[in-house]
């Protein structure tokens, strides 16, 4: 838990307001780092999008394409939502991957970056 001290002041009335803010932080899911692995009779990094939500994917897809980029092939692991393989490929299209191909419905492989 984090313990923060935050003064305000109205901007109606002009009196100052002091108040103890605390937070916790709360893992709903898995972390980033245990949905990336590697396996052991195919080369490359996976990435597992099981379970992520689709305003997730965004960020977690970039960050583990320029994190990984030297690591090629990175496979994706999408699984059967159209909707999610449309956002990987829309990722994949902005951040210029220039070799990406489908191995199978629902697996995306990046192959250079």
């Amino acid at each position: 838990m984090v313990e923060k001290s935050v003064r305000y002041r109205s901007i109606i009335s002009g009196r100052e307001i002091s108040l103890t803010v605390v937070t916790k932080k709360v893992n709903f899911g898995m972390s980033e780092s245990s949905r990336i692995t590697r396996k052991k009779n195919q080369p490359g990094i996976f990435l597992d999008l099981h379970g992520v939500r689709h305003h997730e994917v965004d960020l977690l897809v970039e960050n583990f394409v320029y994190s990984h980029q030297d690591e090629c092939p990175l496979t994706i692991i999408c699984g059967n939502s159209l909707r999610m393989i449309e956002l990987v490929e829309e990722v994949l299209n902005r951040i210029d991957c220039s070799e990406v191909g489908r191995e199978r419905y629902g697996l995306i492989v990046v192959r250079k970056v």
